[in-house]
């Protein structure tokens, strides 16, 4: 740059061009002084963020969602509506309705579940695997667990006598694996997060 004096823009595009460049700097009184500047390039905040960051972090987002709206539904059901039914309606109407909403619970928190653990197959194998467990405990007590239930409750309605203790354990076992998807699902909640 020979016959062009040097301003203070030129210098200030030097200053963030290079790092470590030898630049001129021009003072109050008009002297050019060199001196040797070390400072680091901008960046662009995509460049310093990991590859596909962004996408985990909606997967994660997603799978907390999925996780904290299921524990929310669960502990509704749990200490609203199914004591509600029970106060408000007779027991034989309250044991009907019930019987026609426990496969629609369990296909909710299939399908919530299921959304959950494919977010979180992009996050974290550990949460996979726990919302892999709320999902199968969905799956089993829809599909396995509530007949027999439903099978014990009707003979023993009928007069069975044998069939009364085996209901009994049977909802309690299935108040366990609610209780304990309820666990986990706040666990994975609060590791998300």
């Amino acid at each position: 740059m020979v016959g062009r004096p040097v301003t203070k823009s030129d210098v200030g595009r030097r200053i963030r061009k290079w790092r470590g460049a030898q630049c001129c700097r021009v003072t109050g009184n008009g002297f050019i002084r060199i001196q040797s500047i070390a400072v680091e390039p901008r960046s662009k905040p995509s460049t310093t963020e990991p590859r596909g960051t962004s996408q985990m972090n909606w997967l994660q987002l997603t799978a907390q969602l999925a996780a904290g709206i299921l524990f929310g539904s669960m502990i509704f059901f749990a200490a609203v509506m199914a004591p509600l039914v029970f106060i408000k309606l007779p027991g034989d109407t309250a044991g009907r309705f019930i019987r026609e909403v426990f496969p629609r619970y369990y296909l909710w928190g299939m399908i919530v579940g299921a959304v959950g653990l494919l977010a979180a197959l992009g996050v974290s194998l550990m949460d996979v695997v726990l919302l892999g467990l709320v999902v199968a405990g969905f799956v089993y007590a829809r599909q396995f667990l509530m007949p027999r239930i439903n099978q014990r409750r009707d003979a023993a309605l009928a007069g069975d006598e044998m069939a009364r203790p085996r209901f009994e354990r049977l909802h309690r076992q299935s108040v366990i694996i609610n209780a304990v998807q309820m666990f986990v699902l706040l666990w994975v909640f609060i590791r998300l997060a």
